[in-house]
């Protein structure tokens, strides 16, 4: 298991704390693995330098790769993950 220090979008952050939002699309770059541990800090991409207190973490359930059905048609060097936020 990895844990995975990443940054989201706020308004992102928001349904996946809120448990609206259960999967995030990424760039495929880190080599997510099921069990592996998201570390999300809210991120407010208007105003970079701002330092957000929020984050969370959220566990890995499921992986869909690009070219894999039924989202063959997610692009090249893209993952969805499925995510069960955990508690702080």
């Amino acid at each position: 298991m990895k844990i995975h220090e990443l940054k989201s979008w706020a308004g992102e952050f928001y349904l996946i704390r809120n448990g609206e939002k259960r999967a995030t699309l990424r760039v495929d770059d880190r080599s997510y693995k099921l069990g592996d541990i998201l570390y999300l800090t809210e991120f407010n991409p208007q105003c970079p330098e701002y330092e957000s207190p929020h984050s969370l973490r959220a566990q890995i359930t499921h992986i869909q790769r690009c070219g894999e059905p039924p989202l063959d048609e997610l692009p090249e060097g893209w993952v969805m993950l499925s995510v069960h936020l955990l508690p702080a």
